[in-house]
């Protein structure tokens, strides 16, 4: 007689570092690696825009189905919803971004890039994106997490496994390493 397993613990990287140190470039490298071995990936990716190395605008992917939209403009309005300085976020492409979550679980892989003061600090912005990691209805899922918001998101998951990044050029040799025993071989 067969004994039933118990399927494996869904893991949970919260993946932090300063601005411009490859959180981004990380998760692009392991959802590369992903679709290359017929893994199911969804939520967001949010790249940043620049121009003249100044980050203008904050564009996001949804990965089931590669539609982009902006997320973002560099500005800000004191009149905004969203209380954050130096940005004005686009308030019906949040809530899309929003349906994107709701849809993302269950899935092989799970982004959510970025969860910020807007999620963590006033509860508003991706709040679906903050539900989808906490259903653990994923076998890998990548939060990545500002380093002065991590005391929230380690409050908030408490197993989850934290990666800081200290520089983009670090994001290749790392990724591969995480690859190789997160994924088996194609």
């Amino acid at each position: 007689m067969m004994t039933p397993t118990t399927p494996p613990e869904p893991l949970l990287l919260l993946v932090t570092g300063w601005r411009n140190t490859g959180k981004t470039t990380f998760c692009q490298f392991i959802i590369e690696a992903a679709k290359e071995r017929n893994f199911k990936v969804s939520g967001l990716l949010s790249p940043g825009v620049f121009e003249n190395y100044q980050k203008i605008r904050i564009e996001m992917e949804d990965l089931s189905s590669g539609e982009k939209r902006i997320l973002a403009n560099k500005g800000f309005d004191p009149e905004s919803e969203f209380n954050l300085p130096n940005w004005l976020f686009e308030k019906d492409n949040l809530a899309w971004g929003n349906t994107v979550f709701e849809k993302a679980v269950p899935t092989d892989l799970l982004i959510v890039d970025e969860l910020g003061p807007i999620e963590l600090e006033q509860n508003k912005g991706w709040t679906f994106g903050i539900q989808a990691l906490d259903s653990g209805q994923y076998k890998m899922a990548i939060g990545v997490i500002r380093p002065e918001l991590m005391p929230l998101a380690k409050q908030r998951w408490p197993k989850a496994q934290t990666i800081t990044l200290q520089s983009v050029n670090l994001v290749p040799s790392l990724t591969a390493e995480i690859i190789r025993e997160c994924f088996p071989n194609p």
